[in-house]
């Protein structure tokens, strides 16, 4: 087989996430005007202050929310992140290299909309990214302080090996990680007709130890067949997650 042409074909067949949600965009517009209409409908001045009061808070959230979005998107990963990740893959290219540090922005993106929730990461290759991103410590906290308004530690995810993972629920904050990153990519997250970006990286770059994800899993709905199994990064068959709670 060859391994590097294999791995050309997979490259050009992965497209970029986006790193945007219209849906989220959409649904922020019906809410103002749906917000607008019912604070019309208030007589009570002191019901109407109360609703103001809380409008206003939670547009001046919003608006943090979206700054932090922005500062996600533009941020630029120390240079030496990128040549440590192909030390252990070496044979991905400077586009795939790019495509790990994309999916690893896309990640903390997702990470700052489950707004505290655990996230786990599903792709093997962007938590290589990671881990070599926290070792820059003061980059590192500078970063989780603007950009996700907390420090978001890296906490190994409780899992079954990989052996039996077919067997075994998904935790919840791997059913996060799918329900968003499919509202981020338009897919259904009951019916996917394709893996999210997240969840099809690692076989698509044919990243030897990487997750391999299946349509057929339980992220969505229990009881169907669960993820393929691929070694965890604590290497004992477990996905990392972030732990929201610890973040604070």
């Amino acid at each position: 087989m060859d391994t590097q042409g294999n791995s050309c074909s997979n490259r050009d067949i992965l497209a970029a996430p986006p790193l945007d949600s219209p849906q989220q965009e959409l649904n922020l517009f019906w809410l103002i005007v749906g917000g607008g209409f019912l604070l019309s409908l208030i007589r009570d001045s002191w019901l109407l202050l109360v609703a103001l009061g809380f409008f206003v808070y939670w547009c001046i959230q919003r608006s943090k929310d979206a700054e932090r979005t922005k500062y996600l998107r533009a941020y630029e990963f120390p240079a030496p992140v990128p040549e440590r990740v192909r030390k252990r893959y070496p044979h991905l290219s400077e586009e795939q290299l790019s495509l790990v540090m994309l999916g690893l922005r896309q990640y903390f993106i997702l990470c700052n909309a489950a707004r505290g929730g655990r996230v786990s990461m599903p792709s093997h290759a962007v938590d290589a990214a990671w881990h070599e991103f926290i070792l820059f410590t003061r980059e590192y906290a500078e970063f989780c302080n603007k950009g996700l308004n907390r420090f978001l530690h890296h906490v190994p995810a409780s899992g079954a090996p990989a052996a039996t993972a077919s067997t075994s629920g998904a935790d919840a904050g791997m059913k996060t990680a799918w329900r968003l990153a499919c509202k981020w990519e338009r897919i259904d997250p009951r019916k996917p007709e394709r893996l999210p970006f997240l969840f099809e990286i690692d076989a698509r770059l044919l990243i030897p130890d990487g997750f391999r994800h299946s349509l057929d899993n339980d992220y969505a709905v229990d009881g169907n067949q669960a993820s393929e199994g691929g070694e965890g990064a604590s290497g004992e068959g477990s996905g990392c997650g972030c732990g929201g709670c610890d973040g604070g």
